[in-house]
């Protein structure tokens, strides 16, 4: 059993009676009875309560008293709601006392209910189920002044099949902030205790439970002291949607042996769809739509669009929520006569006083008169108070007599079952109308878009950990001036505004940013309260900022020497390296994607070898990016994007790729038969010296067949070769080839053509000759072996004194050619040189040599002798020396002759 304390502004307007009933209750989950209790009563205040129940002084006359364009801003806006089982929270004393030093006892103090232990923040919204683990700050808020104590104790409960508690970090919590020693007394998670300590476990803890106690030894907390008890990490069923609530089922702050008034502020954790927006929760989380309606807001603006007689169109419009949900706004239609449409109590009846009814059928009555002070002068006010459901419920609004606007309201309600209870509130108040005129103002808005953050970090110190917030502030009822933005956050979060002077003009808006960094803050759920101020007039937004640690990825490219450069119809390589950036280690798959631009067709590919990179034993960290072109890439610069990709983590890279023109090779001659002399000169090629700083490599081959090598000296070349044996009558391709680093093959036809037809001469002449002989001469023409005409034929002779005769030659047959000549009588001693060329179309040339001697008869060398042999033998003698010399021989006969029997 333990008391429950009402806040100070909720007991004020709880009747004693009912006070003293609830003093002590015991509490569970609340039955869905209560809900629908809840719903009934608020049902009857608007339908069923008889006229009788307050006295009627007249017949009112029910009509509208607001006009079109009326506009009533509502501020100060406050609601709470708590509906869950409590259990007492007792103190292990004995465990306290066995702690060495033992723990001081200190006088009791009392106090009221002025502290606060909370969830922060108080829903986590995640409709997309992205979110596989959430964060909590279990915070002790001050409210505004806490006393000294010495030890706190918190049980949360909460869903195990969707949440489950994954770590808990007390490690800069309050007691940390002072300077004694600290005693963990109970530290359990899902009914397992911290490091393996089953002794930080109590019977109570199990699944769906985190325990926490802890104390601080030989000494107490400053007075006021507030700030986070632990962060909670819960691992989240992401696989189908669901709502937990996060309660605090047991928190005491003691004071040596005294236990510290505080109230508690629950939590809850939400996946649930309805069709775009969150699902609420289910019973008994819900509280009633009179306070619903009013949870997180912060001011509240009504329009007037319409006015009919006793009927009224307008416009709620909720302006700004702590929770992290857009503005909204929905129409508001009904008669002032009959209470019919869903005007509720905003809009009544002008004139009324106090007895008369609301409406002109059963309602209730207006309790009194009064005259009050709104919007900075005495007003009219009329008031209506209603307790109902033996004081559960209490109501209270008052409206201005001369238009029947809603002014103020504030709704308590508390409910008892005996195991349960559910209490609540909420409370706003007209600032600013322009009902009456002549104390019309100008003001301003301030919205913050978003007003829940997430701040991703990598490390415990990331410099890049950071959010952005939009401030927007909107002129109304013609404002102008100088809004100065202040930003006060929590926990150690940097804030820095990109301007904090903002000049807003009338009937305008204007804007700043607000970036907030995380690089100093641990992980956890803060809050940043966003103050504009103009004069006397100030405004402010608040901001839920979580800091997740989130294991990240970078992606390092490696690029060979060169390998940013590519000749069209070329390719080249780049490495994709993966590599953890964060303190805990990167574990996931990434998958790389890519484009070019500009993008063209015919433009640069891209091929990643494989497309998902990843840490994992089965994975690999690297992959190979090549770059292709075709021989029809437009010259130019590209630029290559590589995206990794890893669920929300997303990194990307570029690289400067230049494809340059294609080189061109040309052969000279570009055909001919095997054997044939080939130069081959390169242009356009890449001088080593523009962007390699090695040599480069070029094959020269004939098809496949190596025929040289070279390195480049520049961006041109020559090189010679013989064409090697090939297939004569079809084109050969002659390459160049670079094939590091760049893969280039630049390529020129050379056509092999057949071996030309072998012509052949020869010639016989005979061998000797005498004067006055005449020499015949014969040639022959042979084509591959046969004789053959040739198409021309010289014969020259070459006498002994140098001169050159050319003969007649004559067609004896095919292929046989003759010549004569007439060797001279006299003067013609020596060796003649016969020279035969013979040419044939569509072959080769031929030549061919002989020759032959002139030499003097035998008479002609030997006269002299002849005639002194004569002298000595006679006449007679001498006939018989000729006839001797004939018959041994010494005159040379002709070949046409026969010798002498």
């Amino acid at each position: 059993m333990s008391s429950v304390e009402f806040p100070s502004y909720l007991r004020s307007r709880i009747p004693k009676e009912y006070i003293a009933q609830s003093a002590v209750v015991r509490t569970s989950s609340m039955k869905f009875s209560l809900f629908l209790q809840i719903l009934l009563v608020w049902s009857l205040l608007a339908l069923t309560v008889p006229v009788n129940t307050f006295h009627v002084f007249a017949a009112p006359s029910y009509g509208a008293g607001v006009k079109s364009g009326d506009i009533m801003i509502y501020e100060n806006v406050t609601s709470f709601w708590q509906s869950n089982s409590t259990q007492s929270p007792i103190l292990e004393q004995g465990l306290l006392s066995s702690l060495n030093p033992p723990l001081i006892v200190l006088p009791a103090v009392s106090s009221s209910p002025n502290a606060t232990i909370s969830v922060r923040p108080n829903a986590t919204v995640d409709l997309s189920r992205s979110m596989e683990q959430i964060t909590v700050e279990l915070a002790l808020n001050n409210t505004p002044d806490v006393p000294p104590f010495n030890s706190v104790s918190v049980v949360l409960s909460y869903d195990p099949h969707v949440l489950t508690a994954s770590s808990l970090d007390y490690s800069t919590n309050v007691f940390t902030q002072t300077s004694y020693p600290q005693a963990v007394i109970r530290n359990c998670l899902d009914g397992q205790g911290a490091g393996g300590q089953s002794n930080l476990c109590q019977p109570d803890d199990g699944l769906g439970i985190t325990s926490f106690g802890e104390s601080i030894l030989g000494g107490v907390t400053p007075d006021g002291t507030q700030g986070s008890i632990f962060f909670l990490t819960f691992n989240v069923n992401t696989t189908v949607p669901s709502f937990s609530q996060i309660l605090i089922k047991q928190a005491i702050l003691a004071y040596g042996s005294t236990s510290i008034p505080i109230t508690t502020l629950n939590g809850s954790y939400s996946s649930l769809n309805c069709g775009g927006q969150v699902c609420p929760p289910p019973p008994p989380a819900q509280p009633p739509p009179f306070i619903a309606e009013f949870l997180h807001v912060q001011s509240i603006r009504l329009l007037v669009e319409s006015v009919s007689s006793g009927n009224i169109i307008s416009a709620l419009e909720l302006l700004t929520f702590n929770n992290g949900t857009v503005p909204r706004a929905f129409s508001l239609s009904g008669n002032v006569a009959n209470g019919s449409g869903n005007l509720a109590f905003w809009i009544l009846s002008s004139g009324l006083n106090t007895g008369d009814p609301i409406y002109n059928v059963p309602s209730p009555t207006i309790n009194r008169t009064d005259t009050e002070s709104f919007a900075g002068a005495l007003r009219q006010v009329i008031h209506l108070n209603l307790i109902q459901a033996r004081g559960n419920i209490q109501l209270n609004w008052a409206w201005d007599q001369a238009t029947g606007v809603l002014l103020s309201f504030d709704s308590n309600v508390v409910l008892n079952s005996g195991i349960s209870n559910s209490f609540g509130y909420s409370i706003a108040a007209m600032t600013w109308t322009n009902l009456w005129p002549t104390l019309t103002v100008g003001d301003f808005g301030m919205t913050a878009n978003p007003t829940s953050l997430i701040i991703r970090k990598t490390s415990i110190n990331d410099p890049f950990a950071l959010a952005i917030s939009t401030i927007t502030l909107t002129s109304l009822n013609g404002f102008s001036g100088t809004v100065a933005l202040a930003a006060t956050p929590t926990g150690f979060l940097g804030e820095n505004f990109s301007s904090t002077q903002v000049n807003l003009t009338a009937n305008s808006s204007a804007y700043a940013s607000l970036i907030l960094g995380g690089a100093n803050s641990p992980p956890g759920t803060y809050f940043v309260t966003v103050t504009g101020t103009s004069g006397s007039i100030s405004h402010f937004v608040t901001l839920t900022v979580q800091v997740v640690v989130q294991p990240d990825f970078q992606l390092f490219i490696s690029i060979p020497p060169g390998g940013n450069i590519v000749f069209a119809g070329g390719s080249t390589s780049v490495g994709v390296q993966l590599f953890s950036t964060s303190t805990s280690s990167f574990n996931g798959t990434v998958t790389l994607t890519g484009q070019v631009s500009p993008f063209v067709s015919d433009g640069p590919t891209l091929s990643f070898n494989p497309t998902q990179i990843s840490f994992a034993p089965t994975g690999a960290p690297f992959s190979q990016l090549t770059i292709s072109t075709t021989a029809s890439t437009r010259p130019g610069n590209y630029t290559i994007t590589v995206m990794g990709e890893s669920g929300t983590l997303v990194h990307t890279f570029q690289l400067e790729l230049t494809v340059l023109p294609q080189p061109v090779l040309t052969l000279s001659p570009t055909s001919g038969p095997v054997g044939t002399q080939v130069k081959v000169h390169g242009s356009g090629f890449l001088n080593p010296s523009q962007d390699r700083f090695f040599p480069v490599e070029l094959q020269i081959t004939f098809d496949d067949q190596l025929v040289g090598f070279f390195f480049l000296q520049g961006s041109s070349f020559n090189f010679t070769f013989d064409v090697p044996d090939a297939q004569a009558g079809i084109a050969h391709q002659v390459h160049a080839k670079e094939l590091f680093p760049s893969s280039l093959d630049v390529q020129a036809s050379f056509l092999v053509l057949p071996e030309p037809s072998t012509l052949t001469v020869s010639v016989n002449a005979g061998t000797i000759y005498f004067p006055g002989d005449t020499a015949t001469i014969f040639a022959t023409t042979n084509l591959n072996g046969q004789l053959t005409t040739v198409t021309s034929l010289q014969l020259i002779l070459v006498t002994p004194n140098g001169s050159n005769i050319t003969l007649n030659a004559v067609l004896v047959t095919p292929g046989v050619y003759k010549a004569s000549y007439a060797i001279p009588s006299t003067g013609s001693i020596g060796t003649y040189g016969i020279i035969v060329r013979a040419h044939q179309t569509g072959s080769s040339d031929d030549s061919a040599l002989a020759s032959f001697e002139v030499k003097p008869t035998w008479l002609q060398a030997n006269g002299r002798n002849v005639i002194t042999a004569t002298s000595i033998v006679g006449a007679v003698g001498t006939v018989g020396v000729v006839a001797l010399a004939w018959r041994k021989g010494y005159f040379t006969r002709r070949k046409d002759e026969f010798p002498i029997p």
